[in-house]
């Protein structure tokens, strides 16, 4: 992409705080929305055997964003915050892209249960150009934070297949589940071992 020419830093799984740990990292979608973000019902997150929070539903800035990564570090959680600067960074001109992330990145780093955003939800093929730019900045500038991102519903064989091919994570992880309904499929991926293309 122009202006990142250039590998990324290579950072493998062990090395981001989400996964260098022994335990299976368990990710808690869809979190309490604000009125129950307390720190009864992150309890109960942490007791459920979750060991991460994506911040998605209306946990997408400040100052809740700060209340739900205080309340990871006190159940022993990390956080994966929405934050709509990064989330819509398109709507911004791209020569701003790199300082919002500086300035972003910089706002989160403080906090230790701080341990990578997320920036997009199930992103359709018109996202995939720029979601490849996105990933390429966020590894470039910050190669120890996890940068996520869930794959939609049909994101299943050869569409699977186009979004890692389109975003070429380096390392990326993904699953796919079926729960009593249709096939979901999710991925993240960071600096790290090239992952197996899905067959």
């Amino acid at each position: 992409m122009p202006g990142l020419a250039g590998p990324a830093p290579f950072v493998g799984a062990a090395e981001l705080p989400l996964l260098s740990g022994p335990d299976l990292p368990i990710g808690f979608f869809w979190p309490p929305p604000q009125p129950f973000t307390t720190s009864e019902r992150y309890a109960e997150i942490a007791e459920a055997g979750f060991t991460w929070v994506l911040g998605v539903n209306d946990i997408v800035d400040f100052p809740v964003n700060d209340t739900m990564l205080r309340l990871c570090e006190e159940h022993g959680l990390y956080g994966v915050p929405t934050d709509f600067r990064i989330y819509g960074i398109r709507d911004y001109p791209r020569d701003q892209w790199r300082q919002i992330f500086i300035d972003t990145l910089a706002e989160y780093r403080p906090y230790p249960a701080f341990a990578g955003l997320h920036l997009k939800d199930e992103p359709t093929e018109e996202w995939y150009p720029s979601m490849a730019e996105v990933f390429r900045l966020g590894r470039e500038l910050a190669p120890d934070v996890l940068f996520h991102t869930n794959a939609a519903p049909w994101h299943t064989g050869d569409a699977l297949r186009e979004l890692i091919e389109v975003l070429s994570p380096p390392w990326c992880r993904s699953t796919t589940t079926r729960s009593g309904g249709p096939v979901t499929t999710s991925a993240s991926w960071n600096s790290g071992a090239r992952c197996a293309r899905p067959a």
